[in-house]
């Protein structure tokens, strides 16, 4: 049973430049790939992809000077599958808590997809000062539920949007 199963994460723990290790954050073990020395610049990959997805970043970024970290989400590749915790304030927590395992106290965050959107989530308040700065690829914009459930670009949503492409955070 035990060979099937590092048999499966055989793709998670590919090759290449970059160093696999574990961390742990809110009471969950997070995968991560590391390259490179300077700030850290965080990876949040789409899904159903996992940090294989950014293999080509983490070196340009590295060569950039930065120090490039691509985690697994929770449930996803390398780390924890635990059977609850996949709501978006969890895994904003992961995010920081990822962050500050790593001995960090803000990283420039880069995502795709769900890592897009948890990109966002993690700079709007209440957590400002765990991140200096973000990109989405896709250049898209999120927008916010209210209570009610209706879709709304609030001033939290736009206050977000200017801090990452100003680099600050807004208080």
């Amino acid at each position: 049973m035990l060979t099937s199963m590092a048999s499966d994460l055989t793709p998670v723990y590919a090759d290449g430049p970059w160093t696999h290790r574990d961390v742990s954050a809110n009471g969950a073990r997070f995968h991560v790939v590391e390259l490179g020395d300077g700030p850290l610049a965080l990876f949040l990959h789409g899904f159903p992809q996992f940090w294989w997805t950014w293999r080509e970043q983490l070196t340009a970024f590295a060569d950039a000077g930065y120090r490039a970290v691509a985690m697994d989400l929770r449930g996803i590749g390398g780390s924890d599958k635990p059977p609850r915790g996949y709501d978006p304030l969890t895994a904003t927590m992961d995010v920081t808590g990822v962050i500050r395992a790593l001995g960090e106290s803000n990283a420039v965050l880069v995502g795709h997809g769900l890592g897009a959107g948890l990109a966002w989530r993690t700079t709007a308040p209440p957590r400002p000062g765990c991140w200096s700065r973000g990109a989405d690829p896709a250049g898209r914009r999120p927008t916010w539920r209210d209570a009610t459930g209706t879709r709304s670009r609030s001033r939290a949503s736009r206050t977000a949007r200017w801090s990452i492409s100003a680099g600050r955070s807004v208080r």
